[in-house]
């Protein structure tokens, strides 16, 4: 254990639902030296994704000021009704959890 840090024994909290998720879903993590790099990072994200209606992959590199990780998922079985109708039910589940 590195100081400054405790193990308490505690868990995580267990969640009946998992968080529900969009018809599209883009996730991504930067590294980079300056703001202004992260920003052209984006730009670029951005213009990929759209160029090739979504895009997953890895940028940047040693001799570059930034890296990028972007993982985009279709889920095609979610529409905007059925987001709104799981996210009532993980509300309710959560709710419920916190109640008991």
């Amino acid at each position: 254990m590195t100081e400054g840090t405790e193990n308490t024994g505690a868990s995580a909290p267990v969640h009946a639902f998992v968080m529900p998720s969009r018809h599209i879903e883009c996730g991504i993590r930067i590294g980079a030296d300056s703001i202004d790099d992260v920003v052209r990072e984006l730009r670029h994200i951005a213009s990929e994704i759209q160029r090739h209606n979504g895009f997953s992959g890895i940028s940047g590199g040693v001799s570059s000021n930034h890296w990028a990780i972007v993982a985009h998922r279709v889920n095609m079985s979610v529409d905007h009704d059925e987001y709104f109708r799981q996210i009532d039910e993980w509300i309710a589940a959560e709710e419920s959890q916190r109640s008991a």
